[in-house]
């Protein structure tokens, strides 16, 4: 009779068959060491890593280490489940600082490919999908569930030509699907121990290549599911974004379901910004961006809103030279672009403008989310953050492409926004419209009170929902430009047109209760209004329509003038002054020049009082800022 055994048993067995995973440790820093002596390099792990092995570093010395990219590359890698783990180095450690505030990574190994010989210290690419005028640092080849984590990648460009093919930190080969890249630099010196510019304005250690990653579909294969930054489990996530500087396009794709998030694009690891004009970088093109991907499909940049770690999922991006932040260049469904950062310092205030750069770039059947989906979950951390965008601020090819654009705060655009115009207005509406011609626009009643704000709103054809109407109170900068451009700043709130709240019945026409929105009469004239639809072929697919005119423009400011300090007698106060500029004003204050700069306080006239702590800070300085976020 056979003999049973209990569940709990057979499943210890069964785990117990289970060879733990194993892999080579990298004790020595020198790539050309000899065979047999007791040392093991980078090189010799990656030429006998097998499934599911981990490479790691215990290299003595407190480094960092420089390892030198062998002078014909590494070997490519064609297993699954390898994890190269830089932060195993002792005196390595990921970040842990709040994603605003400057990084205090802890990167003690660095793949180093510096060379002045064309084609040396990278691998070719010779397949499908890539090129023989294409190299990378490291490879993957077939080799699903890679992990890497915790390098620094000092990188060369190269040319894109066989005899110096550019070079890709990590390329992603044919199908090496649910790769993971976390907590790397790219295009960094991690030996650098600041990150200040010398006097000539150059920023030392920066090392830029083509790419920080790039996968493109080769023989019908593909390597979705790419990681690149946080996967917002709730684990580490702070530790888990990269940094990419001077990369000539960050991330480099032709992969579906891509999640890019947590990650810092030309901001240097203390949050001050490429300077480009200063740092004059030698660019294969004359162009530095952020993303390009030919399969967008279900890609995420940025947040996913669902209340895990959202703060931690933003992307912060800093300056480029192209048309676009980011293009995809072949239709995609369903992009997500949420909670990111884009213009901004690390304390969220104004810091560049990108006049002849526009957001993104869409191709025709395509959709795209940017910011709020509105379901009540995350939606303040799935607001983007957006200034100085040019006239265009989206980039939109001839075919059906559907844009929601809820949520977010604009300023400093001076464009129509989406940028929805006469030759694309019928691609984006043909379907939910009832004539796309007669206005694309939510158009604010001049008889609107602070306590009910009616208009009309484009009329959808019979059987698509009512939309939803989208209340901001606009940027004013936006407002002042030659023609204005209306742009949400700051989010009001939702009201579902035709629904119960609705006090006109009547076909595109609103009337809402907006007491519990609280306005002034002087934020009345500033409220500017979206519609957003949903279409009736394809219900998960949403359109926004541009933002209204606002009922009144601001008054012409004066320059913002000189700031002056007056003491209040014996109270230990003093009062700041200042003339000009256009309100809110946010203060700033900083016990150093050179900052960091913390907001202080946010006034809508031209003096606002402070009382210095001097017992913590010898010296207190302070700046004024205008056109502030108007509450």
């Amino acid at each position: 009779m056979a003999q049973k055994t209990s569940p709990s048993l057979l499943t210890a067995f069964l785990l117990s068959t289970v060879p733990a995973a194993h892999g080579a440790v990298v004790t020595t820093a020198d790539n050309a060491s000899p065979a047999n002596d007791g040392l093991t390099s980078f090189l010799e792990a990656l030429t006998n890593v097998q499934n599911n092995e981990t490479i790691t570093f215990n290299i003595p010395g407190a480094g960092p280490h420089y390892i030198v990219t062998p002078v014909t590359g590494y070997p490519l890698i064609e297993k699954s489940g390898v994890t190269i783990d830089g932060y195993s180095q002792p005196g390595s450690s990921p970040s842990t600082a709040a994603p605003d505030q400057p990084k205090n990574t802890q990167l003690r190994v660095i793949l180093d490919s510096r060379t002045d010989q064309p084609a040396e210290r990278r691998t070719v690419l010779n397949y499908d999908g890539f090129g023989d005028s294409e190299s990378c640092v490291l490879g993957f080849v077939n080799a699903p569930n890679a992990l890497i984590r915790g390098l620094s990648f000092i990188g060369v460009s190269g040319q894109d030509n066989g005899a110096d093919p550019h070079v890709y930190c990590i390329a992603l080969v044919e199908g090496s699907p649910g790769a993971k890249i976390q907590g790397c630099w790219f295009g960094l010196d991690a030996g650098r121990t600041s990150w200040a510019p010398g006097p000539d304005g150059v920023v030392s250690g920066v090392h830029g290549a083509r790419a920080a990653v790039a996968s493109f579909k080769g023989n019908g294969l593909d390597s979705a599911g790419l990681i690149f930054g946080t996967d917002g489990d709730g684990a580490n996530d702070r530790g888990e974004g990269n940094v990419c500087v001077a990369q000539r396009v960050a991330v480099h794709l032709a992969t579906p379901q891509t999640r890019m998030s947590g990650n810092w694009i030309n901001l240097f690891p203390d949050g001050s910004l490429l300077n480009l004009e200063k740092q004059a970088l030698e660019l294969e093109d004359g162009s530095l961006e952020v993303l390009e991907n030919g399969d967008g499909t279900d890609m995420l940049v940025g947040t996913d809103g669902n209340g895990v770690s959202d703060a931690e999922e933003s992307n912060r991006f800093g300056p480029v030279v192209y048309e676009r932040f980011a293009e995809f260049w072949r239709p995609a469904l369903n992009i997500v672009f949420a909670g990111n950062y884009v213009g901004m310092d690390l304390a969220g205030l104004p810091a560049f403008t990108s006049p002849d750069t526009a957001l993104l770039d869409l191709r025709q059947d395509s959709s795209v989310r940017i910011g709020t989906d509105g379901n009540g979950t995350g939606d303040t951390a799935e607001a983007n953050h957006i200034y100085g965008i040019g006239s265009k601020f989206l980039g939109l090819r001839t075919g059906i492409i559907r844009i929601s654009l809820r949520g977010n705060e604009i300023s400093g655009s001076t464009g129509p926004i989406p940028y929805i115009d006469t030759a694309a207005q019928e691609t984006l509406f043909t379907d939910i419209l009832n004539n796309p011609a007669s206005g694309l626009a939510v158009v604010l009643d001049a008889a609107s009170t602070p306590a009910q704000i009616s208009g009309t709103f484009p009329e959808q054809i019979s059987g698509t929902p009512a939309p939803v109407i989208d209340f901001y109170l606009a940027d004013a900068s936006g407002l002042r430009h030659d023609p204005p451009s209306p742009q949400g700043r700051y989010w009001l709130g939702s009201f579902k047109a035709d629904g119960p709240a609705d006090l006109n019945a009547a076909a595109g026409k609103f009337k809402f209760d907006t007491i519990a929105l609280a306005l002034t009469a002087a934020e009345l004239g500033m409220v500017t209004a979206t519609a957003s639809y949903s279409s009736p072929s394809e219900p998960e697919q949403t359109v926004t329509t541009n933002f209204s005119d606002t009922l009144a423009l601001p008054a012409a400011a004066s320059p913002l003038g000189a700031v002056t300090i007056t003491p209040a007698a014996a109270t230990g106060s003093y009062t700041l002054d200042w003339a000009g500029g256009a309100g809110p004003f946010k203060v700033l204050s900083s016990d150093s020049l050179t900052g960091p700069w913390l907001p202080f306080s946010t006034v809508n006239g031209q003096s606002t009082t402070i009382t210095p702590n001097f017992t913590a800070a010898p010296r207190q300085f302070y700046r004024v800022l205008e056109g502030a976020s108007p509450r």
